[in-house]
């Protein structure tokens, strides 16, 4: 069955995407809260994806359980779920020893690994046009990487890169699913499958958390759930081409909170990164309709 989208209309896929891109940025400063209160990398993710099925559930249950979890793409979804929470695994892991601000930036390198992933799993062809945009990108990237010896030591940066490009691999198996599926099944399915996954993994890397560990895993489940309820909804008003540029406001959020808490200001060169990688993933968007995701993380 085919999922119909509602009348278009750009200002409110506007607003609710900046609105959703907010709430994500909540969701990364939440994590960190956590990890600064000892909680470990896995601890937090995986109390933060247990709340929010929790959350989820009994609003699936009202929508009815055949309308949210009947699906023929049980496999898509699995990949989908499986590459996304190694993402956030990722990024998560990165925020404990980089600047959440960067972290953040190297989180939402996605649209750019799209285009060279979706060669193999998309069966698509790359301009010479979008590989100079990806090389501009990766010129960013190198500008807040600014790699060294020290990088093999602490090889943070890496693990933040690695999680936006296992997010591009997810982002590819939810254009294989758009077609079919509706917005709230795929986060749904994500949400759930994601907490599955990494239940039999609890029992040895996750430890006793703190209390105030757990109240902020449970701040960003709730930032998260509402930051996937506000991006579906700003795209079923408006193309991911129109209003995924957005997605970079979650970097300017991160950097403009953790500035006023923590203090960290970033360097001239990792502004200079961010715009790069913001203005070639921004114009990977705008430019690929076919293989941007019409739905995020």
């Amino acid at each position: 069955m085919m999922y119909t989208q509602p009348t278009a209309s750009l200002p409110k896929g506007c607003f609710f995407s900046i609105t959703a891109f907010f709430f994500f940025a909540l969701t990364g400063l939440f994590l960190h809260g956590a990890s600064l209160y000892g909680a470990s990398s896995f601890t937090a993710t995986f109390i933060t994806y247990l709340v929010s099925t929790a959350i989820l559930t009994p609003y699936a249950l009202i929508k009815g359980v055949k309308s949210t979890l009947g699906t023929e793409r049980i496999g898509y979804h699995f990949l989908r779920a499986g590459y996304g929470i190694i993402a956030m695994l990722l990024y998560a892991y990165a925020m404990r020893r980089i600047p959440v601000m960067n972290a953040t930036l190297l989180f939402n390198t996605a649209p750019l690994f799209i285009p060279i992933f979706g060669i193999y799993l998309l069966k698509q062809s790359v301009s010479f046009g979008d590989w100079l945009t990806i090389l501009v990108g990766f010129i960013g990237i190198t500008l807040v990487i600014h790699p060294d010896a020290a990088t093999l030591e602490n090889p943070s940066d890496i693990y933040g890169l690695l999680s936006g490009a296992f997010l591009a691999i997810a982002f590819i198996y939810i254009k294989k699913l758009n077609a079919t599926e509706p917005p709230f099944r795929i986060v749904y399915y994500f949400i759930t499958l994601s907490t599955l996954m990494m239940i039999p993994f609890a029992f040895s890397l996750a430890e006793m958390p703190s209390w105030h560990s757990v109240g902020m895993s449970v701040g960003a489940a709730v930032s998260l759930v509402l930051m996937q309820l506000f991006l579906t909804k700003a795209y079923s008003y408006a193309k991911p081409s129109k209003i995924g540029i957005f997605q970079y406001s979650t970097v300017i959020f991160v950097g403009l909170i953790e500035w006023q808490i923590w203090g960290i200001r970033p360097s001239l060169l990792e502004v200079a990164g961010f715009l790069l990688i913001a203005c070639a993933g921004s114009s990977m968007i705008m430019k690929s309709n076919h293989t941007t995701p019409d739905s995020y993380r």
